[in-house]
């Protein structure tokens, strides 16, 4: 597995992207990635923030690199599969999400991201079924209760 360092370009990208300085921050992540090319928090920081910035095959790649360097981190498929659902690539995005639920079955993220991509679909029923996971793990979870009651309404 790769280093988790947060080092001054890690930290100083966090900080634009928290600013919606995606470009900036992505060049930070960049030069820590020259300098470190083993550090999974670039990478990992790095993904949506390039996807936000408009850099589609990059931000995938460092999702791919991301999960070489620390394929036991759930939090790199996650990332990869919310990419993947951004393009409406539902089915990929579905198989990140399970390989993040395998890694952390008390996380409620895999299995909200899950459903979302399922609802996208139209498989409400399973999208129901993963809304469901998530309010177990996270009883105040709005999002997931008004995504479960938009398709217990829509499906009667």
């Amino acid at each position: 597995m790769g280093n988790n360092e947060y080092t001054p370009d890690v930290k100083k990208g966090m900080e634009l992207a928290e600013r919606w300085e995606y470009r900036k921050a992505a060049r930070c992540f960049e030069r820590e990635i020259r300098r470190n090319p083993e550090n999974y928090t670039a990478y990992i920081n790095g993904v949506l923030i390039l996807f936000r910035s408009g850099q589609y095959n990059k931000a995938l790649r460092y999702a791919n690199r991301s999960i070489e360097i620390a394929p036991a981190e759930s939090m790199a498929h996650l990332n990869k599969g919310a990419l993947l659902s951004e393009v409406d690539d539902h089915d990929g995005a579905i198989r990140c999400f399970d390989e993040a639920i395998r890694l952390d079955t008390y996380g409620w993220a895999g299995y909200f991201n899950r459903g979302m991509s399922l609802m996208e679909l139209g498989r409400d029923k399973e999208a129901v079924e993963c809304f469901d996971k998530v309010l177990e793990l996270d009883p105040g979870n709005e999002i997931a209760f008004a995504s479960r009651a938009e398709l217990l309404e829509k499906n009667g």
